[in-house]
């Protein structure tokens, strides 16, 4: 797990230096809750939206442990009519939520920040 100053790092630069994007929070993926969060403008309740996605990506997560892959999960996008939801790991207590305009990419960059943070390899062990 990364410390709090870096958590908050990553979001502010995800926030506020990329194009596109309306907000950005590190979301536990246990809890479920928002551990820090920015945002460019009025979005849904992170913690709602974050709670939801981290029982989504755990049950993604034994899924793929019984399929028994060997590929490190990254990246889930969402597409909506008015937004776009992006869910990337972090590492394996965390992930990084996005809300970004709906014509936005911002994948590439939101991965580049991501590996700036010197975000460890994610190894997912199931319970």
């Amino acid at each position: 797990m990364f410390n709090p100053y870096t958590l908050n790092s990553l979001t502010h630069t995800v926030a506020e230096d990329i194009d596109g994007v309306r907000g950005a929070a590190i979301i536990d993926l246990e809890l479920g809750l928002a551990l820090t969060d920015q945002s460019n403008s009025t979005i849904s309740n992170m913690d709602l939206v974050g709670g939801h996605y981290a029982v989504m990506l755990k049950k993604k997560l034994r899924t793929l442990t019984k399929l028994g892959s060997t590929s490190r999960l990254k990246t889930i996008v969402m597409s909506y009519e008015n937004e776009t939801h992006i869910i990337s790991v972090v590492d394996s207590e965390s992930f990084l939520l996005t809300v970004a305009e709906p014509d936005a990419d911002p994948i590439t960059a939101i991965d580049h920040a991501i590996d700036m943070a010197h975000a460890p390899a994610f190894e997912y062990q199931a319970a």
